[in-house]
């Protein structure tokens, strides 16, 4: 038995059931207000996130097709570094092919230069003999015509 009760009369009993009704509403009003203020506050940091995630997705995407415009200029250069790899590997072949032309051409023009002294010489020789032949042929051809004009005039 509650003798705190007893003693009450149900006019005290009455008030307290009024109390218990007021700060029951009060409690409601207080939970409704803190879900309130939760979900305004929940969904403003939906909204952030969702800025934030957006964000992140447009920075994603401009990452990607930059990385992607990379690749596609590696590609690019990569191609135009084995066209000119090649191509100096040619040069290169033609240079030793045109050495070794020049050189060849070299040869055959020293062997020219050697033939036509040789030549020069032998046409010098000649023209010595010829010249020689020509005052042998020309002091004997004045002995014998003197010599034959003096006899026939006698």
């Amino acid at each position: 038995v509650d003798l705190a009760s007893l003693g009450k009369t149900k006019e005290d009993q009455g008030s307290k059931s009024e109390r218990d009704v007021i700060l029951t509403s009060k409690m409601e009003a207080i939970t409704q207000e803190y879900n309130h203020l939760l979900t305004v506050q929940l969904g403003s940091q939906s909204e952030y996130f969702e800025e934030q995630l957006q964000a992140m997705r447009r920075e994603v995407s401009l990452g990607r097709e930059d990385a992607q415009r990379r690749c596609r200029h590696l590609a690019k250069v990569e191609k135009e570094n084995a066209f000119v790899r090649d191509l100096n590997e040619s040069l290169l072949r033609d240079t030793h092919k045109w050495q070794e032309e020049l050189r060849k051409r070299d040869e055959q023009l020293k062997e020219k230069d050697a033939l036509l002294r040789e030549k020069d010489e032998q046409l010098r020789d000649l023209m010595v003999f010829l010249e020689a032949q020509s005052m042998v042929a020309g002091a004997g051809g004045s002995a014998g015509s003197g010599g034959g004009g003096s006899g026939g005039g006698g």
